[in-house]
């Protein structure tokens, strides 16, 4: 179970903090690594998208910005932090944030497929409130195969490949 789910929600929160504020420590000797973290974890990022989700989406356009900055930031840093920290060059980085991008909606997209039930309040947070089923499993593929072009070109993506293609078919 999540930590909310284990604990409370106030232990979920405190466990959130810990964990960034060691994610800072970890980076600290990286200017551009604490710049990439901080967009992510802030207003740009999950901070941000934690906003509009409180405000609350009434449009799909506004669905994808909200998830683009919680879940896509904080997955597309991960990516970009990495190949940073390998000595990826500009184009590399590129493509692997391109990658996060679409993984990071692709996460979002067959979670609300997964909760769908749970998800059928109509507040408009799902995906699944703003088109059929159908149409979000074509979406999912869809994306699957955008995530997997971005990675042309760069060497070794097999793991990266498959990590795409388990996201779109996870059931948990």
């Amino acid at each position: 179970p999540t930590v909310h789910v284990a604990f409370d929600e106030g232990t979920a929160i405190l466990v959130g903090d810990a964990l960034l504020t060691e994610a800072f420590a970890c980076v600290a000797d990286s200017p551009r690594l604490v710049t990439l973290l901080a967009r992510a974890a802030g207003g740009h990022g999950m901070v941000g998208g934690q906003v509009l989700d409180i405000e609350g989406v009434s449009e799909q356009a506004a669905l994808e910005i909200m998830q683009g900055k919680k879940t896509g930031a904080l997955i597309r840093a991960a990516l970009v932090g990495g190949a940073l920290a390998a000595g990826a060059d500009d184009a590399q980085i590129a493509a692997l944030g391109t990658y996060g991008d679409a993984l990071g909606l692709l996460f979002q997209m067959t979670d609300d497929l997964i909760d769908e039930e749970q998800d059928a309040d109509a507040d408009g947070r799902s995906f699944l409130h703003h088109m059929s089923k159908a149409d979000l499993n074509a979406r999912v593929r869809e994306t699957t195969a955008q995530a997997q072009a971005a990675l042309l070109g760069l060497p070794a993506t097999g793991g990266l490949h498959a990590f795409a293609e388990r996201i779109a078919q996870r059931t948990v």
